[in-house]
């Protein structure tokens, strides 16, 4: 798949017998394949089957959360991401999944309470401080999300994902 040769990576993956030690990951395969043929609901039947195999795996619960947002499931998306906090409470990708999930049905104070830490810390990534510049403007603080975006950001991006915020909560009212 990271070739870019999806066709070959799924009947390599369909190949796997059902009752092989790799069937949970070649379902996981195959759920990720159908999320790059854009077919997320394709993908849910693949997890699903990934998460019968094998309970606990934080691969399986994370890509599940995924698409389940993908196909607008935003609470079993949540449920899938904190039980995946249950096993990696620290993961990062964890956190920020959940936290954009949670944006999704309006829990803005959780979100940033989620992506807080995350974005303060001082090996924070761009991506993780933008995370949460996202958050704090789409819950209507246009001065944090200003004053965080300005450092990644030059002022002409930072002003205009003030602008597109604005826009968005004007939008949502």
């Amino acid at each position: 798949m990271d070739a870019g040769m999806i066709d070959d990576a799924i009947g390599v993956f369909l190949a796997i017998p059902s009752g092989s030690p790799n069937a949970a990951d070649a379902q996981l395969g195959l759920a990720r394949a159908q999320i790059e043929l854009n077919k997320p609901a394709n993908a849910l039947e693949y997890i699903d089957k990934a998460a019968s195999i094998t309970q606990n795996d934080i691969r399986i619960l994370v890509l599940r959360g995924i698409i389940l947002d993908c196909v607008g499931r935003h609470s079993d998306a949540q449920a899938s991401y904190r039980a995946a906090m249950a096993l990696a409470p620290r993961s990062v990708a964890v956190r920020n999944n959940l936290a954009l999930s949670l944006v999704f049905t309006g829990q803005y104070k959780e979100a940033i309470g989620l992506l807080t830490p995350i974005a303060r810390s001082v090996d924070a990534t761009a991506r993780e401080r933008q995370n949460l510049a996202l958050v704090l403007g789409l819950s209507g603080d246009a001065g944090a999300a200003l004053a965080l975006s300005r450092v990644d950001l030059d002022e002409a991006s930072a002003q205009a994902n003030t602008r597109f915020f604005a826009f968005v909560n004007q939008k949502g009212r």
